[in-house]
């Protein structure tokens, strides 16, 4: 378990959890519920959504541990570039009682698009606030945080914002009177590169290694520039380190009824519902890549999606999937979380994002 007695790195750089909002009004309530690590809690709301379950993982063939809904769309080479992009956050929150509870989460590393030697750390803003869990009891985010590559590759790194309560103000109206209640949901960190000053690095020893190790084979991703246009039908995908809980994805498509498994004697001593639920999503510890396409766009800062997450998919990049666009593998937003009244997984555009005041 991590405590705020640990040595931190003050690189400021954000951290991810699963996240909903069901009111289309902000308010600082017991609705707003975030999904628990591998252990979510019974009562919470499904912070994400499978939105369509025909779509089912295909390992990618020629790389080991990635997988897809879409294989035309990613070849080895594409699919092993997504590999090492990919980071999972770790962290725990204390209740008020002193419990200490494990959450995870996505993040990713960025580069500027007008100067590709400044490289930023991103999530959502949600994933390191004080929220309520399902008991309605406020939840403490503690620092530091760690970051995971897909090859075990482990940072602790400090938000200094960590711990940050929502407030009403905060509210950012989507479209039709619906609220996302933490605003413009989108964290960059300042530049953590190889030319990051060495004062900013943790002092003590083993956490300065680790860092410097990470942010050498840490791979970023590049950014879609100013002029990027976010069309409905535009084929995009969400690149995750699967190692969340699929239990409560599949609520708004009738759960995993119709989709089809082997159902043999060892298949049945594994679980049914568990093997059907990892046919669409795949299975924990693999790097996955869900696709779909945008169902609005034209908003100045958030867009709609329906491609298909589970609780530990916020902060997770956005990329474009469309073979043979300009800016084919680039990111174009940061995944928040599920809006029940719109129907639709959101994400945070993250065009002239670098140029805006996010912290």
């Amino acid at each position: 378990m991590v405590s705020l007695a640990s040595p931190p790195a003050v690189i400021d750089v954000a951290v991810g959890e699963s996240y909903s909002e069901d009111s289309s009004t902000a308010s600082h309530s017991s609705q707003d519920l975030r999904g628990r690590g591998e252990t979510p809690p019974s009562k919470a709301r499904s912070a994400e959504k499978v939105l369509d379950k025909t779509r089912q993982r295909k390992a990618v063939p020629g790389v080991s541990g990635v997988g897809t809904d879409d294989t035309e769309a990613i070849d080895w080479e594409f699919a092993a570039q997504l590999k090492a992009r990919v980071v999972l956050l770790k962290f725990d929150c204390v209740t008020e009682t002193g419990e200490e509870v494990p959450y995870m989460g996505q993040a990713g590393l960025l580069r500027n698009p007008k100067n590709r030697d400044e490289v930023k750390f991103a999530t959502c803003k949600h994933n390191f606030s004080t929220a309520p869990n399902d008991e309605g009891q406020p939840e403490f985010c503690l620092a530091p945080h760690k970051c995971v590559l897909y090859d075990s590759v482990t940072a602790r790194i400090t938000i200094p914002n960590t711990g940050y309560e929502k407030i009403p103000s905060h509210a950012m109206v989507l479209r039709n009177g619906v609220a996302w209640s933490h605003g413009f949901d989108l964290s960059l960190g300042p530049a953590i590169n190889e030319g990051t000053p060495q004062e900013q690095w943790p002092t003590d020893p083993l956490f300065c290694r680790l860092l410097t190790e990470f942010v050498r084979k840490a791979r970023p991703f590049d950014v879609v520039d100013e002029a990027f246009s976010y069309n409905v039908g535009l084929k995009i995908g969400i690149v995750v380190h699967g190692a969340g809980s699929f239990n409560e994805a599949f609520s708004e498509v009738g759960g995993t009824e119709g989709i089809e498994i082997d159902d043999s004697w060892a298949n049945r001593t594994y679980g049914m519902n568990k093997l059907k639920r990892e046919k669409v999503l795949g299975g924990e510890n693999v790097v996955m890549i869900y696709t779909g396409f945008i169902t609005k766009g034209d908003d100045e800062h958030h867009i709609e999606y329906n491609v298909n997450t589970y609780k530990g998919c916020s902060g997770a990049i956005v990329i474009v999937m469309e073979r043979g666009h300009p800016d084919f593998g680039k990111a174009l937003s940061v995944h928040a979380g599920y809006k029940k009244e719109l129907g639709s997984n959101i994400g945070f555009k993250l065009a002239g994002a670098f140029d805006r005041k996010v912290w």
